[in-house]
Parts: C-alpha cells; sequence; structure tokens
C-alpha cells in the first residue's frame, strides 16, 4: 500500500468577485467548488472577518499543492446564468464564459445552450449542442484562469504582448 502524503493536498478557489484564490481547508469536506464563492464564504470555514475579504492579499501557492483539473462541466445540471469556461472552436483557446441563453430538447433535437465569451461582444456566442460539444465545457476557471493565451486575446494583445489593432485581432 501506498503511503499517506505528511499532510492532504490542498484545494483552491478562485473568488467570483476580486479573481483572488482561496485555500478550501482540508477540513472543509462538504465544499462544492462548482458553486459561486466569494472571499467572505470563508467564514464559514472559521477564518475571521477581516481575514475572509476581497482585501486580503491573494496567498502564495505551496511547493507541495496539488492543483486538480475537472475535465468536463456537469452540463446536465448547468443552466441559464452557470459560469463555466468554454473552449472556442475559432481560435481553439479556453475562455471564461457564462450561459446566457438555453433551448430545451424536442424530439428531433439535443439541448442547446448558448454560451457568451467574457470580455467579447455578443457577436461572438456560440451555440453549443449536447452532448456533442460538452467536450469544450469546463467548469469555471478550469482552464482559463491558468490560459495565458486567453487572458491576452482577451486583452487585445497578440503573444508577445502587444496591442492588436482591430484588424489583426483573431476574434
Amino acid at each position: 500500500a501506498e503511503a499517506l502524503p505528511a499532510r492532504p493536498p490542498s484545494r483552491w478557489v478562485a473568488c467570483d468577485l476580486c479573481d483572488k484564490w482561496r485555500m478550501v481547508p482540508w477540513t472543509a469536506i462538504d465544499f462544492d467548488e462548482t458553486k459561486a464563492f466569494t472571499c467572505e464564504d470563508q467564514r464559514a470555514w472559521g477564518v475571521s472577518a477581516e481575514e475572509a475579504s476581497c482585501e486580503t492579499p491573494e496567498p502564495t501557492w505551496g511547493e507541495d499543492d496539488v492543483v486538480v483539473k475537472i475535465s468536463t462541466l456537469d452540463t446536465d445540471e448547468a443552466g441559464v446564468g452557470t459560469k463555466c469556461d468554454a473552449l472556442c472552436v475559432k481560435t481553439n483557446v479556453w475562455f471564461e464564459a457564462k450561459i446566457v441563453d438555453e433551448k430545451a430538447p424536442d424530439a428531433n433535437a439535443s439541448r442547446k445552450l448558448r454560451i457568451h465569451f467574457a470580455k467579447w461582444g455578443a457577436k461572438y456566442d456560440e451555440w453549443f449542442d449536447l452532448p456533442n460539444d460538452a467536450y469544450r465545457l469546463a467548469p469555471h476557471r478550469t482552464y482559463s484562469a491558468a490560459n495565458e493565451t486567453a487572458q491576452r486575446a482577451a486583452k487585445g494583445l497578440d503573444r508577445d504582448g502587444k496591442k492588436l489593432n482591430k484588424r489583426r485581432r483573431r476574434r
């Protein structure tokens, strides 16, 4: 049998208001990473009111912290208003996104979700056909938060960090 680690691996969640990452204590067994989270929610874990604030600096990552990738979004539970990460077919880049509309399936059609990519105009929204496009959806900040290409593109920057002019912008 394998030996247990010296301490349990850390789990992290990002605040929906300030985007700062917070460590979920190993004692928060029932914490659901798929639900909305704000820094103030840390009070349920025993964090003081002063520390459970968006004003508190983001903690540093430890060398032994484990980042767990969640590969797919539970599309059965996802609906209008759900934040997620979505893979854009035009750029092949993961972006932070939100489900803004839904078409229920009928006898001849599958369920469809209209995805709005954060920081992009509505004209770039895409309809995802489920279950065919489910692979293009992931839980919020699974890929987009660590995706430097997506962050640069959303800011209108090229890979060298230079501002793209409107004709060179890819989306």
